[in-house]
């Protein structure tokens, strides 16, 4: 038992670096940000308007924490993998 609590304690450890490292940031409304733009291809000023955009749309004017880590999620599994992306172009 505290061997798979240590290895729960490490993959947590390790998922909070690498979610720090890829967007140098702890903030989900962030990550989402950087997802949109980096898929769009389009600055992050584009990318945080839509995202407001569509915020407003649900009647979300400030987004807190939670909603931004579902929408952040929903976004990563709604998109196509690229593999999708690669077969199709």
């Amino acid at each position: 038992m505290k061997n798979l609590l240590i290895l729960a304690l490490l993959a947590g450890i390790a998922a909070t670096g690498a979610t720090y490292y890829r967007y140098r940031s702890f903030d989900p409304c962030t990550w989402l940000e950087q997802e949109y733009a980096d898929e769009w291809s389009a600055p992050r000023m584009i990318a945080r308007g839509r995202i407001m955009a569509e915020f407003y749309i649900h009647g979300i004017t400030e987004p807190n924490f939670s909603q931004c880590v579902m929408a952040w999620w929903h976004f990563r599994l709604e998109r196509p993998s690229t593999a999708e992306h690669k077969t199709k172009s």
